[in-house]
């Protein structure tokens, strides 16, 4: 099963998102970066990243996508050491790779809900925030993570139930 989890994962969040995302902007395509991101020629071809959009030029995110296991929800919400930490910041370092897209990583263990994490000094230019889901956590100090920027972590369900307006880059970026 291994070795299909992680195209599986990639698929079912490219799906997850195109879903939310094209009630903004219909034409909008999500594909898999060859290679899972691993593929040589990414930086030429602007896919830094575990997909790739097209035809959504107000679509902020730089996307991973995670399922594994061999991490506790309990132990990265505490903000203790976790595998999570470094898929963070590989995620940002690719963001920055790719353009300065918005890092947003897609993880979950088998079984559960997936999560979002994203970085909280965006989560916080989103406005009201009083309107906005409650985050599952989020952190400003003391994280093990380097130069990455201190993340938010939102489920995945009550990410996509907000209207995707909320979330873009202005008309005309």
């Amino acid at each position: 099963m291994g070795s299909k989890k992680g195209p599986t994962a990639e698929l079912e969040v490219r799906r997850l998102l195109v879903e939310w995302w094209r009630k903004l902007e219909p034409g909008i395509e999500i594909t898999r970066t060859p290679g899972s991101g691993g593929w040589r020629h990414a930086v030429k071809w602007g896919a830094k990243a575990d997909l790739m959009i097209k035809d959504a030029p107000r679509f902020p995110f730089g996307i991973e996508v995670k399922r594994r296991e061999g991490w506790s929800p309990r132990e990265l919400f505490a903000g203790r050491p976790s595998p999570v930490w470094a898929w963070w910041v590989k995620t940002c370092q690719d963001a920055q790779e790719n353009g300065g897209t918005v890092p947003m990583l897609w993880f979950r263990r088998n079984r559960e809900p997936w999560l979002v994490m994203f970085p909280s000094t965006w989560w916080g230019q989103l406005g009201d925030r009083d309107s906005l889901p409650s985050p599952a956590a989020e952190w400003d100090q003391g994280l093990p993570i380097g130069s990455a920027p201190h993340p938010v972590v939102v489920f995945a369900h009550d990410l996509l139930s907000e209207d995707p307006v909320r979330f873009a880059l202005p008309s005309g970026s």
